[in-house]
């Protein structure tokens, strides 16, 4: 260690140089194994050093010495310079304090934030598991592109979580070795954020911070940082994930084309990356929203690879009658090709019918087994987003030779589930998405008739029209959608049986908006015509419009991997469903229309689509079913022979029940979100006088310390836990939904299996001694519920009266009085209380330090 200014060699830790009274750096990376600081975190061992500062791996006296990541600010100012490290320090806790509200699964939590020796300090969650670059050095083989894809799902999730904040949170350092990959797969950012923390202007911001070939050129001192430059640093590390093509370290370079450098990268996927990696942040997508849609369509867009006839794979199929077994189709994937696979996932795979008949000849043969549904995903049908409907996933006729030469050759082709919108998007919708700007305005306002359409609230429920190709596109990426290809918009018009018109085969002209009906030969609101729906209730896919779908007019037959549904390509674009001028020959759902992309028109409208189910934020989707709740008495036998648990009588008999679909918060209610509860409805905190851990510090202005934000609440009585769900628009689970979360169709003793696992169990064998943050371990459930065993006791909305379970017997009536079931055990309790058939009884008049709660929604119909 020498002085900055005259070289003289230093002691270790000198604040002043001996020889020329320079002030000096607040060094960081000394500290020893062993050093206590705050007489409370214990180094072990350093785990990095840097430009920005060290970090350690220590532990924690107060939560029973559980591994913390100790992180050193450095000092980024000039010897002697006392005014720019005290803004430094003003700036790094205001800021430390801003990043402690965080909470996102994929973030590591803030526990703590203090000053020692003059050097400030901030405690975070250990992130256990490797980075990225480790991982990549670790195989011999490229990166599945499935696999690097759902990492890039959880990158652009938090990243837009961060961007999301007030004022936003900038990355600024993307890159493999600063993202951590936890054993159970999740993503976990590491060190975000901490350069931003000590910045002092907008030269510190663009020229100090970021690593060479991952930062864009606004870091290099090219102008200001925000959250685009985050868009640049993901999408170069996607493509280097991808490729293993290292990015250049130098400035404004973006690397070659991906699929130049590995030819299994989908071209489409590409030229998204491109062009998130553009040296102008204006050329750039503008939101990690947009980024993840282009991502997402571009996958899509390049559905399946081709597959061989269906005769000769049902010679395989006899051949091989396990072949719907994944490892089956393991072996697959090497003659398909992996592309094929993901997007197979999507939009599935077609092939053309060996002898094209007519649609009457194909429907009965769709009835016996066909190897087409042994290469695809497996069929999951969850709640459809709101104002959408579910296409099940299965096998389908597309196109007709009854009709015109465009719609032959006959196919048959398999589409896994998709969510369809009920109507046609509607003025008021598209007109929310322009006051949004996320939408442009049409440029001709007007309908066939009405030439104040657009603005007269009169029309506001009749659907959008005057749209082009690319803003029925863009409507949709911004409902986090996409246009549905035309296999998609067929097999919601004719069904599996290919039906000639939406609700049948016989023409009938007061099913639909067409010409001659009655109607005044222009739009009408939609779902004006409900009797005209298909089976699913989807409305309007005959008449009133025609509706652009994602695909190019290339002739059938149809396959989603000759480039036809490529977003970037020219030409014109297929729509679908005819208008109000339409008759009974264009009105068949098999009828394939051309038009010019960039020309809106006022009788084109559009619909979206999208493969995910709902669920609404931080809840879990639960699937119904038939089940057997409760233990057998072979259960209980052989909880004592493994574990020695005796006493448990009350979990018998087992009773086959059936639940239906529901959804539960993924983990408990925290501090956090039950002060907003309490602030909201000028309720009371909780309060206990036994308290022996410090789990209820509930300060004066009813909030609770940072470092106990996210453990669970804790001292909460039945009607409290009650009223906060019921605030919420919730509900507490009865203690059947409980328990189907626990074990779904398995029956296991344990959330995540039939084994006790420390690792995966906070409670007073294996853990802290004390509730944990939620979510902390990786002790999922079957449908990725989160803490159910352990943590803290949890109350659900039944009395506790003895088994067979039956939910009419009065146990579910909130005014019943008696006690209330507790489930899943807690910090305070052994193993045998974790066990997911497991019942315990509280008074609902009262609280304790390890009973908390979560909340349940029903699915709306």
């Amino acid at each position: 260690m020498v002085c900055p200014r005259c070289s003289t060699e230093l002691k270790t830790g000198a604040r002043f140089c001996p020889k020329c009274g320079a002030g000096l750096p607040r060094w960081t990376g000394r500290l020893a194994n062993g050093d206590v600081l705050i007489d409370r975190y214990v180094v072990v061992r350093p785990l990095a050093r840097g430009g920005m500062g060290a970090v350690y791996l220590a532990t924690d006296r107060r939560l029973g010495d559980a591994p913390v990541a100790l992180k050193e600010m450095t000092g980024l100012h000039q010897p002697g310079d006392t005014d720019a490290w005290e803004r430094a320090v003003g700036e790094f806790r205001r800021e430390a304090s801003l990043l402690a509200r965080l909470s996102h699964p994929n973030l590591p939590r803030v526990i703590d934030q203090f000053r020692h020796d003059e050097n400030e300090f901030l405690v975070m969650e250990y992130v256990e598991g490797q980075t990225l670059r480790a991982e990549m050095e670790g195989r011999a083989e490229p990166l599945a592109l499935e696999t690097v894809i759902d990492w890039m799902r959880q990158l652009t999730n938090v990243l837009q979580y961060l961007h999301n904040q007030n004022p936003p949170i900038i990355y600024r350092d993307l890159k493999p070795p600063n993202i951590m990959l936890r054993p159970d797969g999740r993503i976990a950012l590491i060190d975000f954020g901490i350069a931003r923390l000590f910045k002092h202007g907008q030269e510190g911001d663009t020229v100090i911070y970021g690593t060479p070939g991952y930062a864009p050129p606004e870091q290099y001192g090219f102008g200001q940082t925000d959250h685009r430059s985050d868009i640049y640093s993901l999408a170069m590390v996607i493509h280097e994930l991808l490729t293993r093509f290292e990015p250049a370290k130098r400035e404004s370079t973006r690397p070659p084309l991906a699929h130049n450098l590995r030819n299994t990268v989908p071209p489409a996927l590409s030229e998204v990356l491109h062009r998130a990696m553009h040296p102008d942040p204006a050329d750039r997508y503008q939101s990690m929203r947009d980024f993840q849609m282009a991502v997402d369509n571009s996958l899509n867009q390049n559905q399946v690879a081709a597959l061989p006839d269906a005769t000769v794979l049902h010679q395989a199929t006899i051949a091989k009658p396990k072949a719907a077994n994944w490892w089956w189709l393991a072996l697959a994937l090497v003659g398909l090709g992996l592309i094929g696979f993901l997007l197979a996932r999507t939009f599935g795979v077609f092939s053309p019918e060996v002898q094209p008949t007519s649609v009457a000849q194909i429907t009965p043969s769709l009835a016996e087994p066909t190897p087409i549904e042994a290469t695809a995903v497996p069929i999951v049908i969850g709640p459809a987003p709101p104002g959408m409907l579910a296409i099940p996933g299965g096998t389908f006729v597309i196109g007709s030779d009854a009709g015109s030469p465009n719609e032959q050759p006959v196919g048959r082709g398999y589409l896994p589930t998709f969510y369809i919108d009920r109507t046609e998007v509607t003025v008021a919708a598209y007109r929310a998405c322009v006051e949004q700007q996320r939408c442009s305005e049409p440029v001709d306002r007007s309908s066939l008739t009405v030439a104040d359409y657009y603005d007269n609230a009169q029309y506001a429920e009749y659907p959008m029209i005057n749209v082009s190709w690319q803003q029925a596109l863009t409507y949709c990426q911004a409902q986090n959608k996409r246009l549905p290809s035309e296999a998609e918009w067929e097999r919601a018009a004719r069904g599996a049986e290919g039906r000639i018109y939406p609700w049948g085969d016989q023409w009938d002209a007061s099913l639909l908006n067409a010409w001659g009906a009655g109607v005044a030969g222009d739009t009408q609101a939609v779902g004006s015509y409900p009797n005209g729906a298909t089976p699913e209730g989807v409305l309007d896919l005959a008449g009133n419009v025609w509706e652009w779908t994602s695909s190019l007019d290339l002739p059938y037959p149809y396959n989603a991997a000759d480039g036809r549904e490529v977003p970037t390509q020219p030409g014109s674009r297929i729509v679908r469903g005819s208008f109000s001028g339409t008759n009974p020959e264009n009105a068949r759902a098999a009828v394939r229309e051309r038009r010019d992309p960039e020309l809106p028109l006022n009788i084109i409208g559009f619909r979206c689509v999208t493969n995910d189910f709902y669920v609404p934020e931080g809840m879990d989707f639960i699937a119904g079913g038939r089940w057997t709740m409760g233990a057998t008495a072979e259960d209980l036998a052989h909880y004592k022979e493994v574990y020695d648990w005796q006493g448990l009588q009350n979990e018998e008999p087992a009773t086959p029940i059936s639940t239906t679909a529901f959804y539960l918060d993924r983990t408990e209610v925290t501090n956090q979100a039950y002060a907003e509860f309490i602030n909201a409805t000028d309720r009371a905190a909780p309060t206990n006088s036994f308290d022996p851990v410090g789990l209820s510090l509930w300060l004066p202005d009813r909030t609770v310390p940072i470092s106990l934000s996210q453990h669970p609440v804790v001292n909460v009585t039945w009607d409290d836990a009650r009223s906060y769900c019921e605030w919420r628009g919730k509900r507490l689970p009865t203690e059947a939904e409980w328990e189907r979360a626990a074990r779904g169709d398995q029956r296991t003793i344990f959330p995540w299996g039939d084994q006790a696992d420390a690792s995966l169990l906070n409670n007073k064998d294996f853990g802290p001694g004390r509730t944990m943050p939620v979510g902390t371990l990786p002790n999922a459930g079957p449908y990725g519920t989160l803490d159910l065993a352990g943590n803290v006791w949890e109350w659900t909305q039944s009395l506790y009266i003895p088994y067979p379970y039956h939910p009419n017997d009065g146990r579910e009536l909130p005014t019943g009085a008696g006690s209330r079931v507790l489930r899943g055990g807690s910090w305070f309790d052994d193993l045998m209380s974790a066990h997911t058939t497991g019942r315990n009884s509280f008074r609902p008049d009262l609280a304790n330090i390890n009973v908390g709660f979560r909340c349940a929604q029903d699915v709306a119909p």
